[in-house]
């Protein structure tokens, strides 16, 4: 509102600090109208007796009306609405050993990805890696180099993307919002008027007849949205939606996304708001190799760093001095054989099942973890699900390893 104040802290304090700010600001702008109401009835009632005492309450009033009038307005929010298309078929789209290049250079090398209904997928990479090939080979806008791609049935691909030019930018805002330039725009098979649409979206009446090349970055990403949102639609695709948008209308296409009915497909660089919307991750990792991480960006970090932890280990393992490994018993020299203690032998009966119930247990929380809705309404459980599958994944990597280990000594004592 064309003021700028400033928090010593940093961003995690903002987003109170700044709701308490405005609800202030609005607790103080009522208490002003409510004191110029009590003023008004006074003049109406109670203007008598000591008259410099009266002519001073009315100047008072004539202040408080001028604080009014000079007062900043709290802007309104927007409102997102998307209009509900059919439903889709329960697989949307199956992609098995997918490689795509352009000039030479792979940028897909057999990938496997399978998108169920309902899914909230996020795909992260440097520009230029192969984001928006990946994007136009789940919607079989483009074919693979090698293997298959299968769609599926009653798909309505609503598509946003960064390249926000869609239209002339000498077209008219309200033109473009309504696409032929009447007065009103179909939303959910309703007759909405173009100025009470373009309110939703936070512009204003006045700003209808100005050309999109006026507009400002943020505009014209709000602009996209109200365009691309009118239409039916049960499988969304934003490539890189947040850009230029304010952090209430951030919020509130969180909220969309959790609330849409059909599939999303997300492509951005926002770590927070991936974690705030996602189930799974598709990470492009270089040489044309995709990996597919559960849940947000920030359980995709704890997954890469407990990997690298594994592949560390098992090198160390693999460069084991070798005086250490002309030390171990050889399955051949009889004289180097021994019998399995009973507490081994114990271990070694009661290991698989162990690890076929953590092999359940990883299951579960992979089931749990794929249900859309549940960051959104627990982001607490959804976190500790997520470190319970990491956790449980560590364990049965140490236990098929001791397996391993045991199994090795019994065919020793054999």
């Amino acid at each position: 509102r064309g003021e700028t104040h400033l928090l010593a802290k940093n961003f995690k304090y903002f987003e109170d600090w700044r709701d308490q700010y405005l609800e202030q600001q609005e607790l103080d702008a009522h208490k002003l109208k409510q004191k110029v109401a009590r003023e008004q009835h006074w003049v109406v009632h109670g203007v008598s007796g000591r008259r410099k005492r009266n002519v001073r309450r009315l100047k008072q009033l004539q202040q408080l009306r001028q604080q009014i009038k000079n007062a900043k307005p709290v802007l309104g929010k927007a409102e997102l609405n998307q209009s509900k298309g059919n439903s889709s078929g329960k697989l949307v789209a199956l992609l098995e050993n997918v490689s795509k290049a352009y000039n030479g250079k792979t940028l897909i090398s057999n990938f496997d990805l399978k998108i169920m209904r309902g899914q909230r997928i996020g795909i992260i990479g440097p520009n230029g890696v192969g984001k928006s090939t990946l994007l136009k080979l789940i919607t079989g806008e483009i074919s693979p180099d090698q293997g298959s791609i299968k769609i599926g049935v009653n798909l309505e691909p609503l598509i946003i993307d960064q390249n926000r030019n869609t239209v002339d930018l000498d077209t008219p805002l309200g033109e473009a919002l309504s696409g032929d330039g009447s007065d009103h725009v179909l939303v959910n098979g309703e007759q909405k008027h173009i100025i009470s649409y373009m309110k939703d979206y936070l512009f204003l009446p006045e700003q209808r007849t100005t050309p999109i090349k006026k507009l400002s970055g943020g505009e014209r990403a709000k602009l996209a949205l109200a365009r691309g949102l009118r239409l039916p639609s049960n499988l969304l695709i934003l490539d890189e939606p947040t850009n230029d948008l304010d952090l209430e209308t951030l919020d509130l296409l969180q909220e969309l996304i959790a609330e849409y009915d059909g599939t999303v497909i997300l492509v951005s660089h926002d770590r927070d708001f991936l974690d705030r919307t996602v189930d799974s991750i598709i990470a492009f990792e270089g040489a044309g190799k995709l990996v597919q991480y559960a849940g947000g960006y920030s359980d995709m970090l704890a997954q890469r760093k407990q990997s690298a932890q594994n592949q560390k280990k098992h090198e160390l393992n693999k460069t084991e001095p070798a005086q250490t490994q002309a030390k171990k018993p050889k399955p051949t020299d009889q004289k180097n054989k021994t019998n399995l203690s009973y507490k081994h032998k114990y271990r070694l009966e009661t290991l698989p099942k162990i690890m076929d119930d953590k092999q359940e247990e990883i299951m579960q929380l992979k089931q749990a973890l794929s249900d859309a809705s549940l960051y959104n309404q627990d982001p607490d459980k959804f976190n500790k699900y997520a470190k319970a599958l990491a956790d449980a994944e560590s364990e049965l990597t140490r236990l098929e390893d001791e397996w391993l280990e045991l199994e090795a000594m019994r065919e020793n004592a054999s």
